[in-house]
């Protein structure tokens, strides 16, 4: 996949852009604010606008079978594909959708989230949630980071 140019019109992508990534997940829920690991995370479709996303948001619904998106937060939730429980205790799969903004320096690549939502999660019989350990740097992400490919993301709400 392409990241410097749009999923949808193809154009130049510029600072500010629409991400679709990819993630393996495992939640802890101990303490007033759960906690996510990220096990591994894959680029998946970035676009130039909102615009842009609501017009490809349908082909993408289509291409990862879902049946539901934007699920409830909870211990268990729905597979978006299938329907059936998800324990966020276990490794799985989840579709991140996010604002962000890219900011490139010869010696640092980084990035502001202005908003991070969960477009589906999947159980493991629908997509397991395979993932190399030695690939991946595990990220211990609480409410303020957040992972996008191999850039660490801070939240800007």
């Amino acid at each position: 996949m392409n990241m410097d140019h749009c999923s949808h019109c193809h154009a130049i992508l510029g600072e500010q852009r629409v991400l679709l990534d990819r993630r393996i997940e495992v939640m802890t829920f101990s303490g007033d604010i759960p906690k996510a690991t990220v096990l591994g995370c894959d680029d998946g479709y970035a676009f130039c606008s909102q615009d842009c996303w609501h017009k490809h948001q349908p082909t993408i619904i289509e291409q990862l079978k879902l049946t539901q998106t934007y699920p409830v937060f909870d211990v268990l939730s729905d597979c978006c594909r299938c329907g059936a429980p998800v324990d966020r205790r276990q490794a799985y799969v989840m579709y991140a959708l996010m604002e962000a903004t890219l900011e490139s320096k010869p010696w640092l690549k980084s990035c502001s989230v202005e908003s991070d939502e969960e477009f589906a999660v999947l159980c493991q019989q629908c997509e397991f949630p395979n993932f190399d350990s030695a690939e991946h740097d595990t990220e211990e992400c609480g409410p303020e980071l957040i992972t996008a490919g191999n850039v660490v993301c801070e939240k800007t709400e």
